[in-house]
């Protein structure tokens, strides 16, 4: 793929937390199963699609070329609430999969950006400090092994999109929607 990107004002964001919100899924992905679950009020995120690298090294000890190594792919966050459903996350969560919808705040040069993983593991952790009182949470995407087609974020998720898919093989897919 050849980048495709250039300058454009409209695209630039100050601040932004997101919602994200999660339904169980099979292991494999796909075959969501149980209520749609709001993980509240967000403060901040972090999306991150890193893929390890290793350079590749000549007889003159020249890199000529990168080998490709492991992929992570993680979505984290700052939940602002702390009450007694959100410090139990933790406790709910080991052996879980879930499916991700997270909606990109604020609206970006009249378009929405949407993100869905196709099967996750949440983290199970929680710390909270007494002054801030806030929760981290990282969600890992995992590798999709059923295909997902023609989800509607819309309908699904209260979201704007009205047909996604992700592939096997994917994590995820984003789409950008203009808002009518």
């Amino acid at each position: 793929m050849a980048l495709n990107t250039s300058k454009n004002r409209q695209a630039v964001v100050k601040f932004g937390g997101g919602i994200i919100k999660v339904r169980t899924c099979s292991p494999s992905g796909g075959a969501p199963y149980g209520s749609v679950v709001d993980l509240g009020y967000i403060q901040e995120t972090t999306w991150q699609d890193v893929t390890e690298t290793t350079p590749i090294i000549d007889e003159t000890g020249e890199a000529f070329k990168i080998s490709y190594d492991s992929r992570s792919i993680k979505l984290t966050g700052v939940l602002m609430q702390t009450d007694a459903n959100v410090l139990a996350i933790p406790k709910e969560v080991p052996d879980q999969f879930y499916e991700v919808y997270y909606k990109m705040h604020p609206n970006i040069g009249g378009k929405v950006q949407e993100l869905l993983i196709a099967v996750a593991q949440i983290k199970p952790a929680v710390e909270v400090n007494s002054n801030t009182r806030r929760v981290p949470i990282e969600i890992i995407a995992l590798k999709n092994e059923n295909a997902l087609t023609g989800i509607s974020l819309a309908t699904v998720y209260g979201g704007t999109a009205t047909s996604v898919s992700v592939n096997v093989g994917e994590y995820y897919t984003i789409v950008e929607t203009t808002i009518p």
